[in-house]
């Protein structure tokens, strides 16, 4: 019994880990002045970083509403709509951004910070948590 207690807690900590990821940028107009306004952003996650035909988005979440003052804004990434398994950070990813119906460019490459998610899922905690429960029925 106390290795199943072991499991469930683990199990329970590795749950309540948010996949939300914080996104910051500066919108600035055509004259370099930063923009004030309230715009709705779509953000898409790609495996390349340019464009190709017939590509669609692994995940692609709208916020609408978002503030931007003196061209800052800061939008949590998930919170609208979740990240699917699928897109687990174990592979490289980009994020594109739309502002107001204009696709930014370039793609951004992700880095160090949401591939972090990924480390709840190393080959080793998979491979103890597998040990540890063909040990508890043995």
């Amino acid at each position: 019994m106390k290795k199943m207690t072991s499991i469930l807690l683990l199990l329970f900590f590795v749950a309540a880990i948010p996949k939300l990821l914080n996104y910051q940028g500066k919108l600035l107009d055509s004259e370099g002045i930063g923009v004030n306004d309230t715009l709705d952003m779509t953000f898409r996650l790609y495996t390349n970083a340019t464009p190709s035909a017939g590509e669609t988005a692994l995940w692609s979440e709208t916020i609408p509403d978002v503030e931007v003052s003196k061209g800052l804004f800061s939008v949590e990434l998930g919170t609208v709509t979740s990240f699917p398994d699928s897109v687990n950070f174990s592979d490289e990813y980009w994020l594109e951004v739309e502002i107001a119906g204009e696709t930014l460019s370039p793609r951004e490459r992700l880095t160090s910070a949401p591939y972090s998610l990924y480390s709840l899922r190393t080959k080793r905690v998979d491979e103890a948590l597998q040990s540890i429960y063909s040990d508890s029925n043995a």
